[in-house]
């Protein structure tokens, strides 16, 4: 695979396994619970169990990594912060590239999900328009009228 499957490939997990990070470390300080702080996920759910799945494989790989553990923990401890995410993406995208079995391997694991860029999404408020991955210069049609918005 190339720099820019890595790329997308290194993108979709972050936005996948953040919130299961976030929701291990809030379970781990209070004892227990593996709820998302957010109410994103739920343990057992579909998306929780790739999480976790995918997880597993990349943990396994990024253990000698020292900057992909300090990116890890600073997305841990702060999984809003968008200089965090940037790191974590970048980490992975790196490790990815330097791991062309892992990359297989997670990228067949999205795909078998149907996650392929895309995990599950929602348009909030009514007439919303639900977008996952990048829409930048796209224009999207919704509503009754057929409005149009230039992302």
């Amino acid at each position: 695979m190339d720099v820019s499957s890595a790329t997308i490939v290194a993108q979709t997990v972050v936005g996948l396994v953040v919130p299961y990070l976030a929701s291990q470390a809030v379970g781990a300080r209070i004892g227990g619970g593996t709820e998302s702080p957010e109410g994103g996920f739920v343990n057992g759910g579909p998306s929780w169990q790739l999480a976790a799945a995918v997880w597993e494989r990349v943990a396994k790989r990024s253990t000698e990594k020292p900057e992909m553990q300090r990116a890890i923990t600073a997305v841990t401890e702060n999984p809003a912060d968008f200089a965090c995410l940037a790191e974590l993406r970048r980490q992975m995208r790196r490790l990815l590239l330097e791991d062309p079995l892992l990359l297989s391997e997670v990228s067949e694991a999205l795909q078998a999900h149907g996650a392929d860029g895309l995990i599950a999404t929602s348009a909030k408020p009514e007439r919303g328009a639900a977008i996952g991955g990048t829409a930048s210069g796209s224009i999207v049609i919704r509503g009754d009228a057929n409005g149009t918005n230039r992302l």
